[in-house]
Parts: structure tokens; sequence; C-alpha cells
């Protein structure tokens, strides 16, 4: 089944399942609560299911035996959907920033840490745990269940806005990631890597192609393995690119010469 990666891409892949079986969940009526019951868990677990669009294999195979449609015909409808990656409204990127630590708090939830593990790891409590639940809720998220389970508003993973709100944030995150990346390029040698030549512009078109595949294969792969693999197996890597002009005159400064 590792093949398939080479051929789907992500978004493709994960959107054209789910749209897949909400439609053959609607053709013959079939309920979450119904499917849920179905496969032995909650019914919140199921809608968090379909609008994350993230979840094991095992998982996928187990709802079209449900459903009565099999595998091969859902993957065959994935190769056909279109990509979707949705970005955050404005107003909620505004909001997020506007709570102190929510967005932590939320970029957290994001990659897969349950509301328990931010609490312990993070050292704050369920009550504090709660109130940013409630916040993100209120900025339509997410939808809050029983205790801290809650299902996801948005479709992940999410697209950020380079040039909205949160530009002051995402410079500083990236700049300390860069930092981190220098400072262990020792131990692997492939964390930091950089070179500034002069090329031609066809060059240029040549390796902004080659950096995009590179983004969608990581993508790609990433999501692939969310599906195969246990959660204690994976381990939270972040690939960043930068490729632009570079003058060299406006990041070297020489003084006035002075005997040292």
């Amino acid at each position: 089944m590792r093949g398939l990666g080479s051929k789907l891409d992500q978004s493709k892949y994960l959107c054209g399942i789910f749209d897949a079986l909400q439609r053959v969940l609607k053709q013959q009526g079939i309920t979450y609560k119904t499917l849920a019951e179905s496969l032995s868990i909650s019914e919140v677990t199921v809608k968090r299911v379909f609008q994350d669009r993230d979840c094991k294999m095992s998982r996928i195979v187990q709802i079209c035996e449900v459903i009565g449609v099999p595998f091969t015909d859902v993957l065959a409808v994935a190769e056909q959907a279109p990509p979707k990656l949705d970005s955050l409204p404005v107003r909620a990127e505004h909001a997020l920033l506007k709570t102190p630590g929510l967005l932590p708090f939320f970029m957290l939830l994001l990659n897969d840490f349950s509301v328990a593990a931010i609490c312990q790891e993070q050292g704050i409590s369920t009550a504090d745990s709660y109130l940013y639940l409630r916040e993100l809720e209120k900025i339509e998220l997410i939808k809050l269940g029983q205790g801290d389970e809650f299902v996801w508003l948005i479709t992940r993973p999410v697209k950020w806005s380079v040039a909205g709100p949160f530009q002051r944030v995402l410079i500083s995150v990236n700049q300390r990631f860069v930092k981190t990346c220098i400072e262990q390029h020792h131990d692997a040698p492939m964390a930091f890597q950089s070179a500034a030549r002069k090329i031609s512009e066809s060059t240029k078109e040549k390796f902004e192609q080659a950096l995009a595949e590179v983004y969608r294969d990581f993508q790609k792969q990433a999501s692939l393995d969310q599906l195969y693999y246990d959660q204690s197996e994976l381990h939270s890597h972040k690939l960043l690119l930068a490729f632009s002009t570079f003058e060299i005159r406006n990041f070297c400064q020489v003084p006035d010469f002075k005997q040292g």
C-alpha cells in the first residue's frame, strides 16, 4: 500500500477519500451516529475523523466495509479529487493573537497534541485548558464535546498566511528554528545547508520547480505516514524552504577602518 504515496498528491489523497465516503453516507442515509455504532466508537470520534480528514488506514477500511464500498473504488476517486488547503479567516488570526497563549495552544492541537499532554508539558491546569478550548470555539475553529473532546471546524493542515496578522510570529518561529538547525549542524549535516551563487533565470526557474516538488513530497509523505504508522512511531519534523534573490551588499556593512 505504501507505493501509492508516489502517485497521489497529499490533498487529493485525503480529501478524495473522505469526500467519497461522505457522498456514500449521504446517499445511503447513514448518519455519523449509525456509523459510530457500527464501528463501536463514539459519534464525536466519527465526526472528528471526517472533520480532520485524517485517521489510520485500518479505520478507513473499516468504514468502507460498513458502508459497502470497495476500498479500491475509494482510492480511485481520491486520485481525481481536487486539492484543498484552507487558510484561516483573518478574523480568526486576529483573535488567536488577541488572547495570550491561545496561538501556541492552537498550534499544539493542530500538531496532534492531546489536551492532557498540553496540560502536562506546559504546566497548565485542566481548567485553563478548557478556557482555551472555549476561546477556540468562540472563533469557530472547534466544536466542544464532552470534557476535553472537540471536533475541528477547519480542514487540516492549515495554510498559514505569510502576509497576514501572523507574519511577525512566523518570522520569530522560523528564526528560532534556523538557529536550532545551525547549532545542530554537526550532529545532523542536513539540518542546515546554505549557499549563495549567481545563476541564470532558467536555472532559477528550475530550482523553484524542484523545491516546490520537495515541499509537495514532504506534505504527501507526512500525511501517508499518519495513515500507516502509530503515533508513537512518528516524530515532528519541520521543512523550511527559502529561495530568493540575495543582494550581499545589503547584508555586509563595512565601517571605516580602525586599527585593531
